[in-house]
């Protein structure tokens, strides 16, 4: 198993993908465009938070997460602590933050409104990484990936995310043709049990240190809630 000091998911995912990972399966339907190209303002608050996001781990990397203040981060990282909170919001939102999110999260919306959360799931994922940096993304998560799973206060937040994005999308599944029926506790049951399904297939890559691209652990993981 893996220990070293470099993080979900739902954030949680922190991902890898071989070319053939951005292509849905044919039962997965296809997701929606993330939008359009961000315009210069947006450009330059994701080059900033970028630019924090790497201080802070290199900071964490050096001297551990608990030895760090956010102080510390913004002075390393040229700008002030208020900027910090205020676009991460705590000391843990700087591991947490994963600029993809906000795109997955509205093709992820959009897609369990019509499709079963699996299918959606699946096709959300796939849709994220393609065109992406892998290689980028791959070198991130792996710095990330290591406080996500091993410092308490991360993990702590990253499971109220997940609860506060499971509440959500068992709220979007209540459109879906295929959930319409099911009880409100078995959607919440499902949503929570293909997150941490997610996360568990992330942890479990990289503490085993697979060769396998991250995409087919999470298929793996996804398929324990399909029907035969």
């Amino acid at each position: 198993m893996r220990h070293t000091d470099a993080m979900p998911l739902a954030h949680a995912a922190p991902a890898t993908a071989s070319p053939s990972d951005a292509e849905s399966s044919p039962s997965t339907p296809d997701a929606p465009s993330p939008g359009t190209s961000p315009g210069v303002r947006e450009r330059k608050r994701r080059e900033m938070m970028r630019r924090v996001q790497s201080a802070a781990l290199d900071l964490f990397d050096e001297r551990g997460f608990d030895n760090v203040t956010v102080e510390q981060v913004a002075a390393a990282a040229g700008v002030s602590a208020s900027t910090v909170y205020r676009h991460f919001h705590t000391k843990e939102g700087l591991v947490l933050h994963d600029e993809l999110d906000a795109d997955g999260l509205v093709a992820l919306d959009v897609l369990v409104r019509r499709h079963h959360l699996v299918d959606a799931a699946r096709s959300a994922i796939a849709e994220l990484l393609a065109g992406q940096d892998l290689e980028g993304l791959l070198s991130l998560s792996r710095r990330r990936m290591h406080y996500c799973l091993e410092v308490p206060s991360i993990r702590g937040a990253m499971a109220a995310e997940v609860h506060h994005l499971a509440d959500e999308l068992a709220a979007s599944m209540a459109r879906s043709p295929a959930h319409a029926d099911q009880h409100p506790g078995e959607r919440k049951a499902l949503v929570v049990g293909v997150l941490w399904a997610c996360i568990a297939a992330i942890e479990d890559w990289y503490d085993e240190e697979r060769d396998e691209p991250l995409m087919a652990a999470i298929d793996r993981a996804l398929s324990v809630f399909r029907t035969p």
